[in-house]
């Protein structure tokens, strides 16, 4: 009996510890599935940028080189009271001995804002001048200038000193130095592209409605 009950002791114990480690096995952990591709198009499928289509770090083109020279050539005359082509000087030369003797009369003579105006059909010009004959303003509708836009003037001078609008037209005045004021008039409405009607080479002491020494 004693040895039947050391077998049947052995086979219990034997039994409880094969149940136990079998209790204690991990379950089997889910293989990861692969994860999806970054973009369900097809790499000949995937959208590219066109040509045509711009993008936020474009830059517009620059400006025509010949204009630009020309924008700072008439800056360059006006400082010295000129227009392009023309040697008559704001605020010194005077309307008949100067001006009528060299083009002769004008087309129409007329008063306008704070002086008298003649206009030279023909040569593009237009003279106004105050009652002691004296010039002060000079402006040139020339074809030559009427080729420049809005954005040549201010890419290539900058900020005007000040913007009038007038009549459905904007100026653009630049003082060029302590005499003179150069003017840059657009027809509105206004984009980069607009091209000038006429600029003036304006004077304004002499701008005055009395007469001139």
């Amino acid at each position: 009996m004693p040895f039947k009950r050391k077998v049947f002791s052995l086979a219990v114990i034997s039994f409880l510890l094969i149940t136990g480690c079998t209790g204690h096995e991990k379950a089997p952990t889910p293989e990861p599935k692969p994860a999806p591709p970054a973009s369900s198009v097809p790499p000949s499928h995937q959208q590219t940028p066109s040509p045509q289509q711009s993008t936020p770090g474009d830059k517009p083109a620059p400006i025509n080189a010949k204009n630009k020279a020309l924008v700072l050539e008439i800056k360059q005359r006006a400082q010295q009271g000129k227009i392009l082509h023309y040697r008559f000087i704001c605020g010194k030369s005077l309307i008949d001995s100067d001006v009528h003797q060299a083009l002769g009369n004008p087309d129409t003579t007329e008063s306008a804002g704070k002086g008298i105006y003649d206009t030279y059909k023909k040569q593009g010009l237009a003279f106004g001048f105050n009652h002691g004959l004296q010039i002060f303003d000079i402006r040139s509708y020339s074809a030559e200038i009427q080729k420049l836009t809005y954005r040549d003037i201010t890419e290539t001078l900058g900020r005007p000193s000040s913007v009038n609008s007038i009549s459905h037209q904007k100026i653009l005045v630049y003082k060029v130095n302590s005499k003179y004021q150069l003017k840059f008039i657009f027809n509105e409405p206004i984009s980069g592209s607009t091209h000038l009607d006429h600029y003036s080479v304006f004077y304004p002491p002499a701008a005055v409605n009395n007469m001139a020494g």
